[in-house]
């Protein structure tokens, strides 16, 4: 059983208080982003696990036959604690290519800051931090907001079962509540860990100019249409059966 009480705000601090910036050799493609993984948990096998979640609950693979991959950071990672869990999801859009970078910062970040300093030892201490870098990886590989589904693409946040059917709820959601094999996997491990928070990485264009900036927000127990604002509706974007979930605009 997890502990019921909700993770300190710094954690949100850490995480978001720092955009870094794009690495000089471009954006990773998906090996180099597992591939860091891997580095990290070499580095730091203490405190840093790198798991291939399709394995460990047995869920199928992606429509291209890719795995998703997850790491966990906490003090003792090989053991499963009485404290409280937090989960770092990023790229359920696959063409949406600034939200590995910023994962992989925050994995960096957790890591290398781990013994250094105090705040984020205390976090790595006090709570296990699940950290999927790409929800999505054939869309990030071809490109496109939406999974390879051949007989009809789907926007992967849109799949949920929660209040799947709502009227907010618009896009290509999928054929059924959770009908994709990557909201499947991560319905698997949410449902397995019980997360106390959720924070979903995702990118919004800004008003003026082709920038992209990031836009992350955590919300606890919001209905997936929450009223309306003008002719657009607050959407869950994120909620792998429990009800904590990202909130958009769109």
């Amino acid at each position: 059983m997890k502990h019921p009480s909700l993770i300190n705000a710094r954690l949100l601090l850490c995480l978001l208080a720092v955009v870094p910036a794009l690495p000089a050799q471009g954006y990773p493609t998906l090996t180099e982003i597992n591939n860091e993984l891997q580095l990290a948990a070499a580095t730091f096998p203490s405190i840093c696990e790198f798991v291939d979640v399709n394995a460990t609950y047995g869920t199928p693979p992606t429509w291209d036959g890719r795995h998703i991959h997850v790491v966990k950071i906490s003090d003792n990672v090989a053991l499963e604690e009485d404290e409280p869990s937090f989960f770092v999801a990023a790229t359920h859009h696959g063409n949406e290519i600034v939200n590995p970078v910023i994962a992989l910062d925050s994995v960096a970040r957790l890591t290398q800051g781990y013994g250094v300093d105090p705040v984020i030892t205390a976090l790595v201490d006090d709570n296990e931090i699940w950290i999927i870098v790409n929800c999505n990886p054939d869309g990030y590989v071809n490109g496109t907001r939406h999974n390879a589904n051949p007989m009809g693409t789907v926007d992967l946040n849109r799949n949920y079962p929660f209040l799947w059917g709502s009227s907010c709820n618009t896009g290509a959601k999928g054929v059924s509540p959770g009908s994709e094999p990557e909201t499947q996997t991560i319905m698997a491990l949410s449902l397995d860990q019980r997360f106390t928070k959720v924070l979903d990485f995702g990118l919004a264009k800004m008003i003026e100019g082709s920038e992209e900036s990031l836009t992350a927000t955590v919300t606890l127990g919001v209905d997936r249409c929450k009223g309306g604002v003008g002719n657009e509706c607050l959407t869950a974007d994120f909620h792998p059966g429990r009800g904590i979930v990202d909130l958009q605009t769109q």
